[in-house]
């Protein structure tokens, strides 16, 4: 899982084992940042594979006033 930070172009790389694992390591990321940058995210932009989007994830960015966004699907 990469993650870049627009604002700063700061980029993590997060290697899971398992799809369930990336709640906790995009929480953990988000409040990295968030000490660090000094500003907390405001957005989540995913591909449209769908292996992220579950319920306890949409429930944490709601609560943080995050905005998800999916990218469209490429259509070959």
């Amino acid at each position: 899982m990469t993650f870049l930070n627009n604002y700063s172009s700061y980029c993590n790389i997060a290697f899971l084992c398992k799809n369930s694992e990336a709640v906790e390591v995009i929480k953990l990321i988000f409040q990295m940042w968030s000490n660090t940058i000094s500003h907390s995210v405001k957005r989540l932009h995913t591909n449209n594979g769908r292996e992220y989007v579950i319920l306890e994830l949409q429930s944490i960015l709601r609560e943080q006033n995050i905005i998800y966004e999916i990218s469209t699907l490429h259509i070959h």
